[in-house]
């Protein structure tokens, strides 16, 4: 459906987002013919690269502000999968993302590498400005929901702030407990 631009957000941090985001790329990258650029585009809280346990290039804002080539930051893994890492959190993210050099420098770090698709491991978008600055250069967005913290008013909050901008993908339940003892007898 040409959605080649995908954020993955949750309305609080902890939710697991970039944990869904890193497995997604990965999925993708398997197919072995679709070519996947995952960046961590949580300018004030990166944590891609301890995740995946590599070490990040250096900064992203170093991309973004143009002090730096967009090739420098990119780390290849495997035939189909490029990481766009970061190093160091970002204070002014917000106005960061709102400049035309650092839109430019995004697309330019994109361009680089001619993705099929490009995952966007955003930030929480509840109180949090910076995913809502880069909704306007995604195609959709998929929201991740811990299922032992987000709540219902949470999710609709989401679904608020995205509404008319980008299409909401879908919601994922993540961290959920069955709390049916009579499953948990069957299971075992």
């Amino acid at each position: 459906k040409g959605l080649r631009r995908i954020g993955i957000t949750s309305p609080a941090r902890g939710a697991g987002r970039s944990f869904v985001a890193a497995g997604l790329a990965a999925s993708i990258a398997r197919l072995e013919t679709v070519r996947v650029m995952l960046i961590d585009a949580d300018l004030e809280d990166p944590g891609l690269a301890d995740l995946l346990d590599l070490d990040a290039p250096g900064p992203l804002d170093a991309v973004l502000s143009g002090h730096a080539a967009p090739e420098g930051q990119l780390r290849r893994v495997g035939h189909e999968l490029v990481l766009a890492l970061n190093s160091a959190p970002l204070g002014q993210a917000v106005e960061r993302m709102m400049s035309p050099e650092a839109i430019l420098s995004l697309r330019a770090m994109i361009d680089a590498v001619s993705p099929d698709v490009v995952i966007h491991d955003l930030p929480p978008l509840l109180n949090d400005s910076v995913a809502a600055a880069l909704l306007p250069q995604l195609d959709a967005v998929l929201l991740v929901s811990d299922g032992k913290r987000s709540t219902a008013q949470d999710i609709l909050e989401c679904e608020r702030l995205i509404e008319g901008q980008v299409p909401l993908l879908g919601v994922v339940l993540n961290k959920s407990e069955d709390r049916d003892p009579r499953v948990a007898r069957r299971r075992g």
